[in-house]
């Protein structure tokens, strides 16, 4: 095994287990929006958080959290297009590309989209984009980047446990308030 390959494995180790001692949605999509910009040389990575409700909320930008993140309407732009077909998808023209009318506007030249997903639950969506023509991606890339999922499912699956067990929370605190 090679050298790059060992350090490819222990960060995915110590990002897992990062992952596993955490319930903070916050942390959760930091550290794997931070993985991700590391390991698949991209110039931007974020992360939208999946809502029961189809609509999509940014939560962070290159591993920083995002305050009050824009809110996508179910079905909108990449997130909800993610959501919807629950697959990866990327493209090298995202100027000429339907599901990148919003990124084409703010200059982004390539982007590969993937879902964060348990048991057919998309729980988030990541983004990895480029602002110039010096890369694009490829399958390979969306081959790197479910590995890389399939190898942290079992954090994954904690965080989707989770956040349905929060929005019940929420859910049960407004059908309280009204009736009081």
């Amino acid at each position: 095994m090679t050298t790059a390959m060992n350090k490819n494995e222990t960060a995915l180790n110590t990002l897992s287990s990062v992952l596993y001692l955490s319930l903070d949605e916050v942390h959760f999509f930091n550290s794997i929006s931070q993985f991700f910009k590391t390991q698949l040389n991209c110039d931007s990575v974020k992360i939208y958080k999946i809502l029961e409700n189809g609509k999509s909320i940014l939560m962070s930008v290159d591993g920083l959290a995002i305050e009050f993140g824009e809110e996508l309407l179910k079905g909108e732009g990449a997130p909800g297009y993610i959501a919807r077909t629950k697959r990866g998808y990327f493209s090298n023209t995202v100027e000429r590309d339907p599901v990148f009318v919003r990124e084409a506007k703010l200059g982004i030249k390539a982007e590969l989209c993937l879902p964060i997903a348990s048991e057919g639950m998309v729980i988030g969506s990541i983004h990895c984009q480029m602002l110039n023509n010096s890369r694009e991606f490829s399958r390979e890339d969306m081959t790197i980047g479910m590995n890389i999922l399939n190898e942290i499912k079992g954090p994954v699956q904690n965080m989707k446990m989770y956040l349905q067990a929060k929005n019940l929370n929420e859910t049960l605190l407004k059908t309280i308030e009204l009736k009081e």
